[in-house]
Parts: structure tokens; C-alpha cells; sequence
């Protein structure tokens, strides 16, 4: 008898049994070789399935990392920009001090001129925190989607494992009362 066969009693007549009883020891169920292989196949599949959504956060995380360098770089480099702003109004205040009595017109005019860029610097950052706001906004959405997708995909493949199982496990007879 091999681990494939059904198991024979010499008591009884040979026969085939259901693949899903128990054996005479009651020890392991004899399964069909196909069922087996069907079964390592789903879980194959599942692992595979598995492996890709990984793969797919993977990769979400790894661009979301990137995105935070590239705004961390951002970041940096408005630092850098107030602090040469800052810088250039200081060295401009200075020098406004020793020309203010000969060229009061000029410097009335080079304030103005510093309110506009002041404005206008200022105008762009809020474009660019807009910018960074819709960023963040998009990617939120993206990996909301991305949930979405996630929940439905392991969804349906709840459902599968869930018919797998009720094609291999044993249908149980009904118990009387």
C-alpha cells in the first residue's frame, strides 16, 4: 500500500473511499493527489498575490521617500533663500543709513522695491505651499486608492480561499435530532 492508496481492512471487501474520510486510524485524511497539488497551487497563487501587493507598498513607500527628500531639499534650500534674503535686507538697511541723507527719493524708491520683491517672494512661496498642499493631497488620494484597491483585492481573495475550502474540506453530514 502506498501513502496514495485508500486504505483496504481485511475484514471488508476492497474499496475505494471518499478522498475526504478518515482513514482507518483515524490519524490523517486521504486526499487525492490533485486535490494536493490544487491546494499548493491556490497557496502558491495567494503567496504570489501577497508578494505583489508588498512589492506595490514597496514601491509607494520608496516614492513617498523620494518626495520627502525632494521637499526636505525644498525646504533647505528656502532656508538658504530667507537667510540671503535676510542677509540682503540687513546689508541693505545698513547701506540705506549712510545714503538716506543725500538720496532720500532713491531709497523711497528702493523700498518700494523691496516691498514688491518682498511680495512678490512672498506671492510664490504661497503658490509653492499650494503646490506642495496639492502634492500631499494627490498622494493622500493616491494611497487612499491604493487601500481601496488593496481591501477589494483581499476581498476577493477571501472569497477564493473561502471556496477553496469548501471544495477541499469534508462536507459534514447532517446531524440528526
Amino acid at each position: 500500500m502506498t501513502t496514495n492508496t485508500p486504505p483496504i481492512h481485511p475484514e471488508k471487501p476492497a474499496q475505494a473511499t471518499n478522498p475526504a474520510m478518515h482513514s482507518s486510524d483515524g490519524r490523517h485524511p486521504w486526499v487525492e493527489p490533485a486535490v494536493v497539488i490544487a491546494a499548493i497551487g491556490v497557496a502558491v497563487t495567494i503567496i504570489g498575490l501577497l508578494v505583489s501587493i508588498a512589492l506595490g507598498i514597496y514601491g509607494m513607500n520608496v516614492r513617498i521617500d523620494g518626495m520627502n527628500v525632494r521637499i526636505d531639499d525644498l525646504g533647505t534650500r528656502m532656508d538658504t533663500l530667507e537667510t540671503r534674503i535676510d542677509d540682503l535686507g540687513a546689508n541693505l538697511n545698513t547701506r540705506m543709513d549712510v545714503l538716506a541723507a543725500e538720496f532720500k527719493a532713491d531709497i523711497r524708491d528702493l523700498n518700494t522695491r523691496m516691498d514688491d520683491l518682498r511680495a512678490s517672494l512672498s506671492s510664490r512661496m504661497d503658490d509653492l505651499s499650494t503646490r506642495i498642499d496639492d502634492l500631499s493631497a494627490r498622494l493622500s488620494a493616491r494611497m487612499d486608492d491604493l487601500s481601496a484597491r488593496l481591501s477589494t483585492r483581499m476581498e476577493t481573495l477571501s472569497s477564493r480561499i473561502d471556496r477553496v475550502y469548501q471544495l477541499l474540506l469534508p462536507k459534514q453530514p447532517p446531524t440528526p435530532t
